[in-house]
């Protein structure tokens, strides 16, 4: 053996997750893109996959781990929503302070009308058909 050999196979791993064998494959493919060196094991007894990774990759790994798990979909929401298509798209800062800036801009021109109506109901220049006792409600 060589001395890469020797040092591939004594170094310390550690599991990184546990899983079907096609989720496995991908997870690694993914990893190994991202400069890991992954390794899939069949572990017999408990009947799983299992990914391990070099403990001086692990804190590196676990975060791809996570970002990958948080953008593939889940089979069960594939199954239950087959005609719906599931994207992650990214939302910037920007992106939510004018949705929101956008939504608090309706309900105020809305709110400013509502209370201009119920201003010109009140001194009956806006004649809206209200009975008696529905009059102390809206106002």
């Amino acid at each position: 053996m060589t001395s890469t050999q020797t040092d591939a196979a004594e170094t310390p791993k550690s599991i990184l997750i546990s899983d079907e064998a096609e989720r496995i494959s991908r997870i690694n493919e993914f990893l190994t893109y991202s400069g890991i060196d992954a390794e899939s094991t069949f572990d017999e007894e408990s009947d799983i996959f299992q990914l391990a990774v070099p403990d001086s990759q692990y804190e590196k790994a676990s975060a791809l781990l996570k970002i990958f798990l948080d953008q593939e979909p889940d089979d069960n929401e594939n199954e239950s929503e087959s005609d719906n298509t599931v994207s992650h798209v990214f939302v910037g800062s920007e992106e939510k302070y004018k949705d929101h800036s956008s939504s608090a801009f309706s309900f105020l021109i809305v709110g400013i009308l509502v209370i201009l109506m119920l201003i010109l109901s009140a001194v009956d220049i806006l004649p809206l058909p209200l009975t008696w006792s529905e009059q102390p409600i809206m106002f």
